[in-house]
């Protein structure tokens, strides 16, 4: 049956491979897994089997921004700027959502979105 491989060093390597994969996919439609069993051919996963798989993911990762808009009243288009933060706002699907959401509207890339998640966790802790 399914689940996780027995050995825990084994699924380490599953994981940190499929984590790369991932990172790749925000740039590529496809990437390889590469399978840490010795003689395993890679696999090649797509952007839209990634996307397919982690639908509800996605949608969580979005509650927060229409929640703030609930939260402050506002409509999408009264919306300036849209600044991507956090390892989500990498994923390809994230993108083109809040892109709809936000009916077209070009989203900030400027600032690493991990550097600003750092940013923003030092300005909370020194409140």
């Amino acid at each position: 049956g399914g689940g996780l491989p027995p050995d825990v060093d084994l699924h380490a390597a599953l994981l940190q491979a499929v984590e790369v994969a991932k990172r790749q996919l925000s740039h590529a439609e496809s990437a390889p897994v590469e399978l840490p069993s010795p003689g395993a051919p890679p696999l090649e996963v797509s952007r839209a089997l990634l996307e397919e798989t982690c639908v509800d993911l996605l949608e969580r990762a979005l509650e927060p921004v229409y929640e703030v808009l609930r939260e402050t009243m506002m409509h999408p288009d009264e919306v300036d700027d849209v600044v991507m933060v956090g390892g989500s706002s990498k994923l390809h699907a994230v993108q083109q959502r809040l892109s709809i959401f936000f009916k077209g509207k070009v989203l900030n890339h400027e600032t690493d979105p991990d550097i600003a998640i750092a940013a923003g966790a030092a300005l909370s802790f020194s409140c």
